[in-house]
């Protein structure tokens, strides 16, 4: 999550000083690709009036809406099996993996797994060849050196 200090921080979309809390808007690490337009709200804080006039101000919103919602505890059901996942080592966690809606890898975003169910998955094959392809075909690239989707494709491999 955004780390913010009033009157000092400033608002990424218009460069102004954020001082009053009640208009602010605090953005999680939405995406780890950092080629993807969405990166640039990843643990940012801006003027909720600047969102709203911004061009991805809705998307931005609406992905880190979904995002919280598929990361409440309530919500850790395995995509595979339907069943809740009890235990936290066995929990494999998709985040935002484009934000392009056009791209086959967009389907795969947010889903939730047991890692002891994924030899049952149906669709396993497919995420490993569209997740290997956006990044043969650079469209993925880490923040600081991680290998978010890479590690993704291993372990479900």
């Amino acid at each position: 999550m955004a780390i913010v200090i009033l009157s000092s921080s400033k608002c990424p979309l218009c460069g102004e000083i954020l001082h009053d809390e009640g208009d602010l808007l605090l953005f999680p690490p939405l995406t780890a690709n950092t080629m993807d337009p969405l990166h640039f709200f990843s643990d940012a804080a801006v003027h909720t009036t600047c969102l709203e006039k911004h061009p991805l101000g809705s998307q931005a919103r609406h992905y880190t809406d979904k995002a919280s919602k598929a990361s409440a505890p309530e919500n850790r059901i395995c995509h595979i099996t339907g069943e809740p996942i009890t235990n936290v080592d066995d929990y494999i966690s998709f985040g935002l993996l484009t934000s392009n809606a056009n791209e086959p890898l967009h389907r795969f975003n947010f889903l939730r797994m047991d890692r002891n169910s994924l030899s049952r998955w149906a669709d396993r094959l497919i995420f490993i060849e569209v997740a290997s392809a956006f990044l043969k075909e650079r469209k993925w690239n880490d923040y600081r050196g991680t290998k978010v989707l890479q590690d993704l494709i291993d372990e479900v491999r």
